[in-house]
């Protein structure tokens, strides 16, 4: 049995989506209906950016009155001039002023100089009194559209340069060189312009501000270069005169805490740095595994033990059990740490490294565990390596003693939950230290 399918003709919306021009005619001719579900033909070809087919439609009858704010939005946004040519031309009433000017703000952002033009010859105020198109302009870096605008009226420089300041928000580097090259930029005077630029370690912005006379509002700003660990930044802001050396112990600190080592190695091969210093941005730096920096400072006297080793806590606080050795390694004291940064550890089963704590001292007096961890204690954890240190050698009896104790109550609460297999080690880890401790 032979069955036959008709096909299903399209949509003067498909047709219009697809900017199938030919089928749009055929459609429009064959009587279909222009305005189908709220003009979703045209809607459909502007978003596409079909000009040709907006043009048929609209010579087709399409009346879009209702929709005329939404339709020229739409070819503003995308910066299709010729479809927002043409719906201009076809509008059966006046654009209200805050239509106007909405749709003028669309064709900026657009970046599109052929859509703004068409909407400053319809009456957009290129000089309005909050500068937004100025400002619009320079968010989007069109140095065309601020160039139109300035012919029309626009004053570039108001607000005490917010034009300006805006452009370097967004890295617009070409709007900045015009905004730059038609005037004296106050604000960059003011340097908030030059304070944002050193933020974003972007040196070809802050060059082109320094050299337009742009200051930092305090020279201690310096240390901000340290933020993106921007070099380039660092030494042009140095070329131009601003000292880092009163500076810079917050150099230091802030270089460790956003992690930027180059800025960070330059200053401590250029300068001796208070020791408190030192051991202030180690502390900070070992928080966000910045192993490189924690490298500089070692290597540049930064002290592993400072402070009660908070460098280590630190660093284990955050689960970096890497660096936290390379700390330990570094001299930092293993009984500093209490018992937060104990369970940390045990809890994230880290047992090489709970080893290598338990051999550089680790004071265990006061940890308690749940059985759980009492038991994955007595599996990772041999008695050898619980009395001795990393040498081999007897740690002090004071401390064995300490540890024998620990091991009989941890043993304890391991059989509250444990098998019999876990109990019987947990015994046996007990009675070996008992005679480890006599033999000794």
């Amino acid at each position: 049995m032979n069955h036959s399918t008709t096909p299903i003709p399209p949509t003067l919306r498909f047709a219009a989506d697809q900017g199938d021009a030919a089928t749009v005619r055929q459609l429009l001719l064959a009587g279909a209906k222009i305005d189908e579900f709220d003009h979703a033909p045209l809607r459909r070809a502007l978003h596409r950016r079909h000009a040709e087919i907006v043009q048929i439609l609209l010579a087709a009858g399409a009346d879009f009155t209702a929709q005329a704010e939404e339709f020229l939005s739409i070819a503003a946004k995308n910066g299709d001039a010729i479809s927002l040519k043409m719906l201009l031309n076809h509008l059966k009433i006046p654009l209200t002023a805050d239509a106007l000017d909405r749709t003028f703000y669309s064709a900026i952002l657009s970046r599109n100089p052929a859509a703004v033009k068409i909407m400053l010859r319809i009456g957009a105020d290129a000089a309005a009194a909050d500068n937004r198109p100025v400002l619009d302009a320079a968010n989007v870096g069109s140095v065309e559209i601020l160039r139109l605008l300035h012919r029309h009226g626009a004053d570039l420089h108001a607000r005490n340069d917010q034009a300006l300041f805006n452009a370097v928000l967004q890295k617009q580097e070409q709007a900045i060189k015009f905004l730059l090259q038609s005037g004296l930029s106050a604000n960059a005077r003011s340097g908030a312009s030059v304070t944002f630029a050193i933020s974003y370690g972007h040196t070809p912005i802050l060059e082109l501000l320094l050299n337009a006379g742009g200051k930092l509002v305090d020279p201690a700003l310096i240390s901000d270069a340290a933020d993106t660990d921007s070099l380039e930044s660092f030494l042009l802001l140095v070329h131009f005169g601003y000292a880092f050396l009163p500076h810079v112990d917050a150099i230091v600190c802030t270089a460790a805490r956003r992690g930027a080592p180059r800025i960070l190695k330059y200053v401590l091969d250029q300068t001796p740095v208070r020791q408190a210093s030192l051991d202030q941005a180690l502390e900070f730096s070992a928080g966000k595994y910045q192993e490189r920096v924690v490298d500089l400072l070692l290597e540049h006297g930064a002290a592993a033990a400072a402070n009660h080793s908070a460098a280590l806590k630190r660093a284990v606080a955050g689960q970096q059990f890497d660096l936290a050795q390379r700390l330990l390694v570094a001299g930092a004291r293993a009984h500093d740490l209490d018992d937060t940064s104990i369970l940390i550890t045990i809890k994230a089963k880290q047992w090489p490294f709970f080893v290598m704590l338990l051999q550089a001292g680790l004071a265990l007096a006061s940890t308690v565990l749940t059985p759980e961890q009492a038991t994955a204690f007595f599996a990772h954890v041999t008695p050898i390596q619980f009395l001795t240190d990393s040498r081999g050698n007897s740690l002090p009896l004071t401390l064995r003693t300490e540890r024998q104790k620990f091991a009989k109550t941890t043993a304890s609460t391991a059989a509250k939950q444990s098998g019999d297999d876990a109990v019987k080690v947990a015994c046996w880890f007990t009675k070996f230290l008992d005679e480890m401790i006599l033999r000794a």
